[in-house]
Order: structure tokens, then C-alpha cells, then sequence
């Protein structure tokens, strides 16, 4: 029996990945991932203050340090948005 490894799992490429996912949290919440980031470290934001799942917060947190893990810029992800 062959096994195709991409019917079972879905394969990305990073940085490029989590940049798209990044873009797309930033344009449906109006927020900036390296703000988002820096205020989560601080204890100063949540879910809560952005209204948003904990599930999707989460997402937001791990996709920026994937990003930055494989050499992301983040000032390349358009950096202003408005709260």
C-alpha cells in the first residue's frame, strides 16, 4: 500500500505561510501583528480585548513566532493598521 503524505497532511512553505496568515488576521481585525505580539509578552492584551476566540488569538501568537522562526520579516507584513 502507497501512502500520498499529502492526502494526509496539508504541506506549507514558511515564512510565506504564516505572513498569509498573518495578513489575514491583520485585515480582518484592523490590528498589528508586531503591536499584538509585543502587548501579548507584556501581559497586556487578550482574546478578550480584541474580541476574538482564544483559538484565533492563539493562531495570531504562534503563526507570528513560526513566522519570525524561519526568518520572517515582520515590517514586511504592512505594519498600519488602526485600532
Amino acid at each position: 500500500m502507497e501512502i500520498n503524505i499529502d492526502e494526509l497532511f496539508e504541506v506549507v512553505v514558511e515564512p510565506e505561510h504564516s505572513k498569509m496568515v498573518l495578513k489575514e488576521f491583520e485585515d480582518i481585525y484592523g490590528f498589528d501583528s508586531i503591536e499584538l505580539y509585543q502587548l501579548y509578552n507584556q501581559g497586556l492584551i487578550n482574546n478578550q480585548d480584541l474580541e476574538i476566540t482564544k483559538k484565533e488569538f492563539n493562531s495570531w501568537i504562534h503563526h507570528f513566532v513560526i513566522f519570525k522562526e524561519n526568518g520572517g520579516d515582520p515590517w514586511e507584513l504592512n505594519n498600519n493598521h488602526i485600532r
